[in-house]
């Protein structure tokens, strides 16, 4: 294997996106200062479930064979006083966003994925709208402890690495993947960190889509080679003549510079997307309720 392929799985439905159901309300009183973090919905979980089946079946057709960073491994096997930074062959390593809807997401998939394992990258979560506009050091987003806590089903990677060792943007996940070397690395993210690593048009990204990037050896930007439903089927996407972006650090679109002239654009009318107003976190429940016209989370 002679190649980088990075798959970034989408989460499932977000509660935010169902005004109308019976649990959103309940999680408005109840947020408290978590609005840009909302859970999955019962559609949302079913989505992940699929897309857990369906990545089980890539990986059983020997389409699909994930690895785990060579850094990773490394650094635990040092933190349990092992010398060997070998994984074993089988094992799954999910790369996961700290967010709370790709956690359940990733909580889901590896129910079809015996042996299966989560490490939680805090740059998996930078792409994402809020975190992207308000800064991921100034959000509060789960720590280790309470992941484990609300997520006792999670199978954090034994010997899991400390977050804080890891990238805290999306572009430095990328390169810091990129320095591992050839391998088939599994991302649960946010569709926003698909977009930036395509410069064609703007990509169709259902919940729980699988989008497949390749890095030929020598090259220094990712193509998108597939792009499919959380049930395996094919996505039509148009690509240009300088299709992968660039692995730089100001190619991102997760930059504040290019964030704050784009933003309008490219969340205008997304189901992620939320106007540019100040919200007052520290409002009570009933302000936050008479702002959700004015913001989507």
């Amino acid at each position: 294997m002679s190649e980088l392929v990075i798959l970034i799985i989408r989460h499932g439905h977000r509660l935010d996106e169902d005004p109308n159901g019976p649990d959103f309300l309940s999680w408005m009183s109840n947020t408290e200062n978590r609005w840009y973090d909302p859970p999955l919905t019962s559609l949302g979980k079913q989505q992940a479930k699929q897309a857990g089946h369906h990545l089980a079946s890539l990986i059983f057709s020997r389409r699909l064979e994930p690895s785990t960073p060579p850094a990773l491994t490394a650094l635990a096997s040092r933190r349990n006083g092992r010398p060997t930074s070998k994984a074993p062959a089988s094992q799954v390593t999910l790369l996961v966003s700290p967010l709370l809807r790709t956690l359940q997401t990733a909580e889901e998939m590896v129910a079809a994925l015996p042996g299966a394992t989560v490490q939680v990258v805090p740059g998996l979560c930078e792409c994402a709208a809020a975190v992207a506009e308000y800064g991921l050091q100034n959000l509060k987003v789960l720590s280790e402890e309470e992941i484990q806590v609300e997520f006792p089903r999670l199978p954090l990677a034994k010997n899991s690495v400390p977050s804080s060792t890891l990238p805290q943007t999306f572009n430095d996940t990328l390169k810091w993947l990129v320095r591992q070397g050839p391998g088939q690395y599994i991302l649960v993210s946010h569709r926003e960190g698909i977009n930036s690593m395509f410069s064609g048009s703007r990509l169709p990204t259902p919940y729980c889509c699988f989008a497949r990037f390749e890095l030929l050896p020598g090259d220094s930007r990712f193509r998108l080679t597939s792009l499919t439903t959380n049930e395996g089927q094919s996505i039509p996407f148009q690509q240009n003549s300088r299709v992968p972006r660039a692995l730089k650090a100001d190619s991102m679109e997760t930059s504040k510079g290019r964030r704050s002239s784009s933003s309008s654009a490219s969340r205008s009318g997304s189901s992620e997307s939320y106007q540019r107003k100040q919200i007052n976190v520290g409002v009570n429940t009933g302000q936050r309720a008479e702002q959700k016209n004015s913001a989507k989370y």
